[in-house]
């Protein structure tokens, strides 16, 4: 859940990131063309701040995709070896079958002994 809205989160950014790359695009293209004037560079400039930001922005959520990965990654090795340790996914069924095995073997005995005690 965490992972799909960073996910989601960074696919934003990105977006965001490639329009303000075709913004500043756009803009080199203008200037290009004619002198740019002292709007258009301070627009530039904002621009410019905002693709630095959202660039540190996806930045940071890759970095936390990735601490987050291998947390998970972590957590998914403790939970095979706890599992491991305690027999396998069928432990529980396994040895709750094997006592039940048991407590019928010991009531037939005990009824063989009642049996012959009875005859006696």
């Amino acid at each position: 859940l965490v992972l799909k809205r960073q996910q989601a989160t960074l696919d934003k950014l990105r977006a965001e990131n490639e329009t303000l790359k075709a913004d500043v695009a756009r803009l080199q293209t203008r200037h290009m063309t004619r002198p740019i004037n002292s709007f258009e560079q301070s627009q530039l400039d904002r621009l410019f701040q905002e693709l630095d930001r959202y660039t540190g922005l996806v930045e940071s959520e890759k970095t936390k995709a990735t601490e987050n990965e291998k947390e998970i990654s972590t957590l998914r090795d403790e939970i095979w070896k706890r599992r491991r340790q305690m027999g396998g996914v069928n432990a529980a069924a396994n040895n709750r079958r094997l006592v039940e095995k048991q407590v019928r073997l010991l009531e037939s005995k005990l009824d063989q002994a009642l049996v012959k005690f009875n005859k006696c």
